[in-house]
């Protein structure tokens, strides 16, 4: 099971009882990066009921099985069931008969009584032989009350968590069963190089935000959040971002910024009840790489460093100030009074995690004296051009401190896609701290590129990919930092150096 694509998950349960709990599984089965199969998407079927399942079960890769205390739908013999065990019961025999994984959650004893099998003792018995059959490790749920007001895929947070938790347990099983196994004698050892970078720090991590796969604070969810149509062809963050700002707040920039704050806000709010990103636990873990690159105007890996206790400084442009007063200039955050300062005149000490936020953060500017005016984000269109021509000058360029390190340290791209801003921003990233004469190491992309065109653009940035989705990647190293392997030296999870 290769995971280098995306994993298709089947959905098992009864309906009526659990229809908000399918929903609340599918879509944490998407945010993963994964294909739900439900029979709520599939529409009308030519086949018998349980041969129309096993034809879905077939191209699964994994089971999801949620049980609760009904039988549910029972296919009669001229159904192919025998009119005694359910359609739960009949997918469940087999996905184990096909040996295809199931990952099992059941439903806890406080289940409420108005939601238990009511039909009569037979089908009462038939639940509770059912649920002792089962015979495997699962996980608990209890009952949560549905908020009013608020949609069916948002309810469930405490549920919504441990179906995370259950695919994330069987994707570092999956991934430590992986790295026990012998490379593949064709191709190059892109994952061997980008693993050995990660775990010894030596490669710089340049994160985008294909690292929250298609949840809220995917480029997608978020153009979507920001007026994108999101049946349409334009997909682009940056255009998304343009359109608010000018049409939705009028042209203007405080009311566009307290928007997107706001809705960032939201999402980190909603997501703080969630595990981290598998990428993010990885780099607390390896050793601290020289520098960590965020493209996400989110502050999410902030959060988490925080929460762990680990010191950063963060590093962001001014994009616009008071009177122009402070425009170009750089802004770093260390202790509770932020430094504003030229490229050129930036110390840093290196036991630190540093973070370099050039697309900056709205989430920033409440740590900031309010009376300054301090714009840090780039995420329209005309940010990006501003951004890219003060980079052209030795003032408002990138941070020198930060030069040498991009220069000599291989680039290690997770989750960064290649739109048209995205790929100007490399480029002149490159060209500016590429030193005269000298050859600088190749970048590795972790990433499923979305078309040709990006295919090409990895190419010609000489760039190597691992076409993989960057929790799977993350998530892998961490198997390989809990065994000894090639990759992982006894001092590589020391946070020195």
């Amino acid at each position: 099971m290769a995971l280098s694509r995306r994993l298709s998950v089947f959905v098992s349960s009864t309906s009526e009882d659990l229809h908000t709990y399918r929903a609340v599984a599918g879509q944490v089965i998407l945010a993963r990066g994964w294909f739900p199969i439900m029979n709520e998407y599939w529409g009308a079927m030519p086949n018998p009921v349980l041969d129309a399942c096993y034809e879905k079960i077939k191209g699964a890769d994994l089971m999801l099985l949620i049980v609760a205390y009904r039988r549910g739908c029972v296919p009669s013999v001229a159904q192919g069931g025998n009119s005694i065990d359910s359609v739960t019961a009949w997918e469940f025999d087999y996905a184990k008969k096909n040996k295809i994984p199931v990952l099992a959650m059941l439903a806890s004893p406080k289940w409420p009584g108005d939601l238990y099998e009511n039909a009569d003792q037979a089908a009462r018995d038939w639940v509770t032989k059912f649920r002792a059959d089962i015979h495997q490790p699962a996980a608990f749920f209890g009952p949560e009350d549905e908020i009013v007001g608020v949609k069916e895929t948002d309810q469930l947070p405490i549920f919504r968590a441990k179906v995370g938790e259950v695919l994330l347990s069987y994707l570092q099983e999956l991934l430590a069963r992986e790295a026990k196994a012998p490379a593949a004698a064709a191709g190059p050892d892109f994952f061997g190089r980008a693993c050995k970078g990660v775990v010894d720090g030596t490669s710089i991590p340049f994160l985008g935000s294909g690292v929250y796969g298609e949840g809220d604070l995917s480029a997608q969810a978020l153009s979507k959040a920001l007026g994108a149509d999101p049946d349409g062809d334009e997909k682009c963050l940056a255009t998304a971002a343009e359109y608010m700002e000018m049409e939705r707040c009028s042209g203007s920039r405080r009311g566009f910024l307290e928007e997107l704050h706001r809705i960032l806000q939201e999402r980190m709010d909603k997501l703080s009840l969630s595990a981290p990103p598998p990428m993010y636990e990885m780099l607390l873990k390896a050793r601290r790489p020289e520098l960590i690159v965020s493209s996400t105007c989110d502050l999410w890996l902030e959060q988490y460093l925080e929460d762990k206790g680990e010191d950063y400084i963060l590093v962001c442009h001014i994009v616009r100030s008071y009177k122009n007063e402070n425009d170009g200039k750089i802004l770093v955050f260390h202790g509770k009074d932020p430094e504003i300062c030229v490229a050129d005149k930036i110390s840093l000490p290196k036991d630190k995690y540093i973070i370099y936020k050039p697309l900056g953060s709205p989430l920033l500017h409440d740590r900031l004296n309010a009376d300054l005016e301090i714009d840090t984000v780039v995420i329209t269109e005309s940010d990006h051009v501003l951004l890219l021509r003060r980079l052209e000058h030795e003032l408002t360029q990138i941070p020198t401190t930060f030069c040498r390190s991009l220069q000599s340290r291989p680039l290690l791209f997770a989750g960064y896609g290649l739109d048209v801003w995205h790929y100007r921003f490399v480029m002149q990233v490159f060209q500016l701290v590429q030193a005269p004469g000298e050859s600088r190491p190749r970048p590795m992309v972790v990433r499923q590129p979305a078309s040709s065109m990006e295919e090409m653009a990895w190419r010609k940035l000489n760039a190597d990919v691992l076409p993989m989705l960057p929790d799977e990647f993350a998530q892998r190293v961490l198997a390989s930092l809990s065994q000894p392997t090639p990759y992982a030296g006894k001092d590589a999870s020391s946070h020195g150096g």
